[in-house]
């Protein structure tokens, strides 16, 4: 039985009534007795142990209570169950009923793909915060037959969220397909009295897991009748299963275990020399592993079987580069492969242009086009072969690349899914392409880039959406629900869906693929996949039907480049200018923003005169300097230059300029790294930022982990927006992070250093670093900020830091922010076409949102420059619920 300790006491000079208060919320009685705290153990809540920290099992609802009291913060997916008493003591918080009833078992099975580390860590540490044991199992489902199963903690594995492939390894498993080796695998898992799964993969794997959950009951009782599970292992199995039903089996126990300690952390000394132990027997068989006769014979008869069978909870998270995963916008690794094609293309820009030669690229993604849409949507490739899409494409790609090569294009690559097929079905080949485009006398080469897109680095999404679906998953399983769920992100919000839906339009969408209905096969693709290829198709006829003389002209735009550097601001110049001229609509660029215009410095664009920009991640045009604007002498210009519409690519800056505009209308594309701006998920730029922090990040953890007992603390830009500080320390795995949403004391630093304290006891090499925003702390240097941090170590570790500045901004754009450049540049050039007014056009979830200007004001805060309600604020604790 697991021992509880029944009275604790807290003594020291300057001990008030208050310093208990914390106690209270959480269900103890506290007794104030001349400078000391007695804190006593009762029916809604219990001292388990005194370590590293005081663990205290309580009662959830005190969990709002703490939160009234302002101890922890319940913003989003957080569980901050780790908190420090007025004392500096560390209170680690575990819930009644919780502990150790939920066994969960982590598998990645199927390809590999970037992200998984970052899931499998953030599942481990949710776990143990929970209370819940957890295993790894290793090399997929056949892990789980050959009884791979591995008890994890908290240090286990989770060092690897900025590799790739996965830690816990990964194979596709053939005895996994029959029921005999899924019974073996409900073996080895009921031995273990694990209850709850998490699965890592595609939609095989997906399937897989369904079916496990499926016969995991029959399996259970068919090896009960067998013998195969001892009595031992039914004792523990009957106990775990009481508690997850909230029964007790009330055992007694003799022994006398006692309770150790090991030193507070701050000072007074507070734990009780001699403590009163008594034993819960609502406790875990953990601590008391008392070994039982084992019967001769450990059959059951079919009535007491049933007191042994349990269910299995299943949890299903999308890991797979193709995407093409039904219910979900997201599947880990698709962000991080499109990264690597993306990178493969500039890398041929220049042999293109030196040679005037042309390419085709044939990219993964089995019979979904995903990763091939993506990359051609962001490289601005001439044409693109689909699977879910088959046609004339022999004409269409040789009427797209002859009007590339009559307008000067420089660089001609046209990209093939692997998957691609004929009307009838049959495959695509490469050679076939390249000989089709060889027939018109142009230099051409294949190149196959193969198993290199599932390697490398996660991307941030990969990293931050694998934190996000590691943390959805265990509040999952730890639900009182039995439906298998598999999460998802849609309409940018992580939440579950029905395993069985999604394996079953999975399987309806294979049925599909083989009937060759290509229509019904892409409707089953997401959203975003749907809405990517009409604007894909979109620039691609327009392009044809400019080149055979099937357009009016229709109006002119003006283009500015306004505000901060920002990456991606160029791929959006070159689709308004390609898209405005194959409609009808003359585009002038405007260079050096708003003092450009006043000056008078109105160009018009040739067709492809920025499409060797795409992936230059400056301003090609120059943003200028526009503060001080007058406004009226701009507004003359702008009745002078006779343009009827204008498209300002840029941040904030533009906002109180725009507004004051009369008579034309005006679309704001939200470029800027700081992700400010209302109107839209996220501004062309911040995902840039977001992957270049995230390398300099891993440098810094480098170094933090080679020197030892050494902390990095990383200064992000942003003004008083924290999003890249935060959503970059998610990804990044930072030990704690400043935001100026959030306001600080000095005292939250010593809190921060007491922390550290804490982990360089437990070990000196760990690669720890802090993100602080630039304006925390009233912006004092980051130099000072370390200081403070080190005065408090002790002794224990050092302090470095980096000041990323502009660097952050980044180089290349990185492939999300080139594709919702594209699909904005189009779309701004058709708001202006509608005569829409003034506004701001963003991607929100998976749809286009057009917002006027009055309500892109109103929910803006001028003073701090600042969107006023974020919705990604609500992660503000996640560091700190993983690390």
């Amino acid at each position: 039985m697991q021992a509880v300790v029944e009275e604790l006491l807290l003594s020291g000079d300057s001990i008030t009534q208050k310093h208990g208060e914390i106690y209270e919320l959480l269900g103890l009685d506290v007794v104030y007795d001349k400078g000391r705290l007695k804190i006593y153990s009762t029916n809604k809540a219990k001292i388990i142990s005194i370590g590293a920290g005081i663990h205290i099992r309580a009662c959830y609802k005190s969990m709002s209570r703490l939160a009234t009291r302002g101890f922890v913060n319940l913003d989003g997916h957080s569980m901050p169950l780790e908190i420090l008493d007025m004392m500096g003591n560390k209170i680690v918080v575990t819930f009644i009923g919780k502990e150790n009833a939920n066994r969960i078992a982590i598998v990645t099975s199927g390809g590999d793909a970037p992200g998984m580390n970052s899931a499998i860590k953030s599942i481990i540490r949710t776990g143990i915060k929970w209370g819940a044991t957890v295993y790894g199992v290793y090399n997929g489902y056949d892990g789980l037959i050959n009884d791979n199963i591995k008890k994890l903690n908290w240090d286990t594995e989770t060092y690897y969220s900025s590799q790739g492939g996965t830690v816990l390894l990964s194979a596709r498993s053939d005895r996994f397909l029959n029921a005999k080796g899924r019974k073996q695998a409900v073996l080895n898992m009921a031995k273990k009295r694990i209850n709850c799964m998490i699965i890592l993969g595609g939609d095989g794997s997906l399937k897989g897991a369904l079916e496990l959950k499926n016969e995991f009951r029959e399996h259970l009782r068919e090896l009960l009748r067998e013998g195969k599970i001892s009595s031992e292992e039914k004792r523990k199995i009957r106990m775990n299963k009481s508690r997850v039903e909230g029964k007790v089996d009330v055992e007694q126990t003799t022994d006398g275990s006692g309770v150790m300690y090991s030193d507070f952390y701050g000072k007074p000394e507070c734990y009780k020399a001699n403590p009163t132990v008594y034993h819960d027997l609502n406790s875990s068989d953990e601590v008391d592993d008392e070994k039982m006769e084992k019967d001769e014979d450990d059959r059951c008869d079919e009535e007491e079987i049933e007191r042994y069978v349990y269910g299995l909870k299943v949890v299903g998270i999308p890991a797979s580069i193709d995407n093409d995963i039904y219910g979900t916008e997201v599947s880990l690794g698709e962000d991080s492969a499109i990264h690597r094609v993306v990178e493969a293309i500039d890398h041929l820009m220049s042999t293109m242009k030196s040679h005037s030669r042309a390419f085709v690229i044939e990219v993964m993604g089995r019979k979904c086009g995903w990763i091939a849409l993506m990359s051609a949507l962001g490289c601005a490739a001439d044409y693109v072969l689909l699977p879910e899409v088959p046609g004339d494409w022999k004409k269409e790609m040789m009427d797209a690349i002859a009007v590339g090569k009559k307008h000067g294009k420089p660089e001609i690559f046209v990209i093939v899914s692997e998957g691609a097929v004929e009307a009838d079905g049959t495959p695509i080949r490469v050679s076939s392409v390249v000989e089709e485009i060889d027939k018109v006398g142009i230099e051409v080469r294949s190149l196959k880039l193969g198993h290199i897109q599932r390697g490398g680095p996660p991307s941030f999404q990969d990293r931050v959406y694998g934190t996000l679906f590691g943390i959805k998953a265990v509040e999952t399983v730890m639900e009182p629900v039995d439906e298998p769920l598999m999460v998802r992100v849609f309409n940018d919000e992580v939440d579950t869906i029905d395993l069985r839906e999604v394996v079953h339009r999975n399987e309806m969408t294979g049925v599909f693929e083989k009937e060759m209905k290509f229509p019904d096969v892409f409707k089953s693709r997401n959203e975003f996949f749907r809405l990517a290829y009409v604007y894909f198709r979109k620039a691609l006829m327009t392009r044809v039907l400019y080149e055979n003389g099937c357009n009016t002209k229709i109006g002119s735009v003006g283009i500015l480049q306004v505000g901060g550097r920002s990456s991606g601001m160029n791929a959006v110049l070159n689709a308004i200018v390609q898209y405005s001229l194959t409609i009808g609509i003359e585009p002038y660029y405007i260079p050096n923003g708003f003092e450009g215009l006043i000056k008078g410095q109105v160009v018009k664009a040739k067709l492809y005169e920025f499409s060797s920009d795409v992936n230059n991640g400056g301003s090609a045009i120059g943003v200028g300097n526009n503060s001080d604007i007058d406004i009226e002498e701009l507004q003359r210009k702008i009745n002078e230059s006779g343009l009827e519409s204008l498209i300002v690519i840029g941040g904030s800056k533009a906002l109180s300029v725009i507004d004051k505009i009369k008579r034309i209308n005006v679309i704001i594309v939200p470029a800027t790294a700081h992700n400010n701006m209302p109107g839209t998920g996220v501004s062309i730029g911040s995902d840039t930022a977001l992957n270049t922090i995230l390398k300099m990040s891993d440098m810094s953890k480098l170094n933090s982990f080679s020197c030892k007992n050494s902390v990095f603390v990383i200064e992000i830009g942003g003004e008083e927006c924290g999003y890249l500080s935060l959503m970059g320390g998610i990804a990044a795995g930072a030990f704690e992070v400043f935001i100026p949403e959030r306001r600080y004391l000095i005292g939250n630093l010593s809190e921060a250093a007491q922390r550290l304290r804490m982990r360089f006891k437990e070990s000196s090499r760990r690669g720890i670093v802090i993100f602080r925003n630039e304006r925390t702390f009233c912006s004092i240097p980051t130099d000072s900020f370390c200081k403070v941090l080190k005065t408090d170590s002790k002794g224990l570790f050092e302090t470095g830091y980096s000041i990323l500045g502009s660097i952050q901004q980044g180089s290349n754009p990185s492939p999300t922010d080139r594709i919702y450049a594209a699909i904005l540049g189009i779309e701004a050039v058709d708001l202006c076409v509608a005569n829409r007014g003034v506004g701001v056009v963003g991607i929100c979830g998976n749809s286009i949102k057009f917002t006027k200007i009055e309500d892109v004001l109103e929910a803006f805060d001028f003073e701090h420059d600042r969107e006023k309600d974020p919705k990604w604020l609500k992660y503000s604790n996640i560091c700190r619920s993983v690390e």
